[in-house]
């Protein structure tokens, strides 16, 4: 959807609405960034996991 404000009002929108799927889409990447990581700790045996 283009964007194309005619006054402050509807600028102020379209900000808020950026700000708001920036914030969601970097939730994303902490998410996946989150599962990711643990997906390598469990293939890859902690030092803890050796020393027994």
């Amino acid at each position: 959807m283009p964007s194309n404000p005619l006054n402050n009002a509807e600028l102020e929108l379209e900000l808020e609405r950026t700000e708001v799927a920036w914030a969601l889409c970097a939730a994303k990447v902490d998410i996946t960034i989150e599962c990711q990581s643990d997906e390598i700790s469990l293939d890859k045996p902690s030092d803890k996991d050796t020393k027994l």
